[in-house]
Order: structure tokens, then sequence, then C-alpha cells
């Protein structure tokens, strides 16, 4: 892992434009996309180097995300300076989303639809739902899939609609 300094920087920024300057014949016919690459990629330098001076605590491509640097550009910076298994590790755990109350709610109802007609207590309905006694207690409640027959006993119906 590089300690990122200001003359590194520096010399970064000058290898690059002398690379553009010579691809192009002249600094003033550099096109702008070419060059607004090259400062994107200066500017994650610099915010690489604040999140070192911070202590490192956070996932550097989050880091750099939370100042709106380019997603390509820093992932390109962070495998040129803080050597490929950071990259690999932060590619990992945005792979490994955590699962959304959303999607925790529609993996209960498609349970729910294989079993129609079927009757559960509040109890397994809580350990098939993941959530807390009283959130699938008032999920239940609330949802008209849920018919409660007795205290602590639900029976799933689900509506058969016309196609």
């Amino acid at each position: 892992m590089a300690k990122i300094t200001d003359e590194l920087i520096q010399q970064t920024h000058d290898e690059q434009w002398a690379e553009l300057v010579e691809k192009h014949k002249s600094k003033f016919r550099v096109p702008k996309d070419e060059y607004s690459y090259q400062s994107e990629y200066i500017r994650a330098m610099h915010v690489l180097q604040v999140w070192q001076k911070e202590g490192q605590s956070r996932n550097p491509l989050s880091f750099l995300g939370s100042y709106s640097v380019n997603p390509a550009i820093a992932n390109e910076v962070v495998m040129r300076f803080l050597g490929k298994t950071v990259a690999q590790q932060a590619t990992t755990q945005k792979a490994q989303k955590s699962e959304t109350r959303r999607d925790k709610w529609g993996a209960f109802m498609e349970w729910a639809k294989s079993k129609d007609g079927k009757e559960f207590t509040t109890e397994q309905l809580v350990k098939q739902s993941g959530f807390s006694y009283q959130t699938t207690l008032n999920f239940v409640n609330e949802t008209p899939e849920f018919i409660k027959v007795k205290r602590g006993l639900y029976r799933i119906s689900i509506a058969k609609r016309p196609d």
C-alpha cells in the first residue's frame, strides 16, 4: 500500500499531462473528456490521501463515493495505490448487500401463497418472517391474506383472482 503524498500527486499529474501533450502534440489540443478524466483521477488521489490521514477506518471505495468520485476512476486509483485485495474486498461487500425489509416481506408473502388454507400460530409466523413478534403481529393483522381464527392462530387465505 503506497502512502499518497502531495509530491506523488504532483508527479502523477505532471506525468499524465506529459502523456496527453505528447499524444495530442499540444496542450491546447487535448480533448475535454481526456483532461476531465485526468483531473478527476488527481482529485481521487487527493480524496484517498484524506482517507489515509483519517485513519483508513472506512472502505476506501465507499469513502471515494462519498466525495462523488466516478466509480471507474475510484476503482482504478484504489487498485493502483492500495492493491488488488482492497478493491476485491469492496466489490465483494457490495455483492453481499444486506436483505431489505421489502425483500423479507416479499419472501414471507411468497411463502404464505404456498401455504394457502393452512393455519399457523403467531410464533410460527414470527419465525418464518424473520421479524420481531410485534412487527409480525402488526403485519398479519393488517394484511387481508391472514385471517385470525382465534387468539394466536391465523389461517392463510390467498384470494384467487379471475384472469
